[in-house]
């Protein structure tokens, strides 16, 4: 990471959909029995949109292309290895996502057990165009990066 210009000791992660899911599989990582890395390896998330729980989707559509065995499902989904950690964490979703996208950012904001350090925000958005405001200057997903960004400094 240091060769490419950025600082390994303030990581800080976003994604949506898949990606939002991906970062949150991060955030629970055992980075100091796994890879010998210190517990805080990862200084914030930004996860809009996730998939926190993958078991409904061996019900879905999509099952016929990821072909998720219930073992694999269970091992893949954040919510099932949420592990205890101070990082501070955004979920966000689209305010017309549909409903299990909502349902998964209520059932990860529990399994934090967090309710006063987590950010929970219903951007006015559908699913894809809830990115414009991570890329707008005036953002509310923007703001919530660059503040993350800036309290993982200290």
């Amino acid at each position: 990471m240091a060769r490419y210009g950025g600082d390994p000791e303030r990581i800080s992660l976003s994604g949506h959909s898949a990606g939002g899911h991906l970062a949150m599989e991060l955030l629970f990582t055992d980075w100091v029995g796994s890879y010998g890395l210190p517990e805080d390896v990862i200084k914030s998330v930004l996860s809009i949109s996730g998939l926190y729980d993958l078991r409904p989707l061996r019900a879905s559509y999509v099952q016929s292309h990821l072909d998720l065995s219930e073992s694999d499902a269970v091992r893949l989904s954040p919510l099932l290895h949420v592990r205890p950690t101070e990082v501070p964490v955004t979920l966000a979703v689209a305010s017309n996502d549909p409903a299990g996208f909502h349902d998964q950012l209520d059932d990860m904001v529990k399994a934090l057990c967090r309710p006063t350090s987590e950010q929970v925000l219903h951007v006015p958005a559908d699913h894809l165009s809830i990115l414009d405001a991570l890329v707008r200057p005036d953002g509310t997903l923007l703001k919530h990066v660059l503040t993350h960004m800036v309290h993982a400094r200290t």
